[in-house]
């Protein structure tokens, strides 16, 4: 067999302009489309604050339970300004769990908006920031301090560039789910096996993080992260609450 690899606007042209090429050829003629890595696109949903990623493959790809993140998204919608098309079940699935994909932080780069991003922290002291945009308070990433990653949060993908991302692997930290996990993916209650296989990958990744000093690619306030009040948040009304 002949292989020829096409990119996929070729292809369709050739298999366009000669219809019966297959047919017409005594040895097969196999047209493959070459697979073209192309980086992730991700905004807000205003679309003031847009990003890419360097990176094809992000580091994972989880659906998190804790309540910090089920609080970030509850927050951002608590106060959301001029909200287009913010839903809160696009970001919190039935069982409260937050779809978030994590690449190393120097594979992010934010092209557009970084003036309107705002820091906020779920815990005082946790090194934990949340990441928010001021324009529309769509929740967009979370990043520790001492961690070489940060997690987009998935519905701020490009809806083809997500596609392409293998699904969640695993569901962590589902104590704190509002109802039972399934099964898919793998369920984990807490800080299990897969979850500390997941730290030491990202403790050995710091070590060329920090020794090259590379960027951060989100601008933190001189201040630090806003603390929220989450006994007031806990106040607001959002859907799934009732259901609980």
């Amino acid at each position: 067999k002949i292989e020829v690899v096409l990119l996929p606007a070729m292809a369709a042209e050739l298999k366009n302009t000669f219809p019966s090429l297959h047919s017409s050829l005594e040895t097969p003629l196999l047209l493959r489309q070459k697979q073209v890595a192309l980086p992730c696109r991700f905004s807000c949903k205003c679309k003031r604050i847009r990003g890419r990623t360097m990176a094809v493959k992000p580091v994972y790809r989880i659906l998190c339970a804790c309540d910090d993140c089920r609080d970030f998204v509850r927050y951002s919608f608590s106060h959301a300004k001029t909200p287009p098309n913010l839903h809160y079940d696009d970001y919190v699935d039935p069982y409260g769990s937050i779809d978030v994909v994590s690449f190393y932080k120097n594979d992010v780069v934010i092209c557009e908006g970084e003036d309107l991003i705002e820091t906020y922290s779920m815990v005082k002291g946790s090194g934990y920031v949340r990441i928010m945009a001021g324009c529309c308070s769509t929740p967009l990433f979370s990043s520790h301090s001492l961690l070489p990653t940060l997690e987009i949060l998935a519905p701020n993908i490009d809806p083809e560039d997500l596609m392409r991302i293998e699904k969640p692997c695993h569901r962590i930290m589902t104590k704190f789910a509002l109802f039972p996990a399934p099964k898919t993916p793998t369920p984990s209650s807490g800080f299990g096996l897969w979850y500390w296989s997941v730290i030491l990958q990202q403790l050995f990744c710091c070590c060329h993080y920090y020794t090259k000093r590379n960027r951060d690619p989100v601008p933190y306030s001189k201040d630090g992260p806003v603390l929220v009040d989450r006994a007031r948040l806990k106040k607001v009304k959002i859907m799934f609450d009732d259901a609980k």
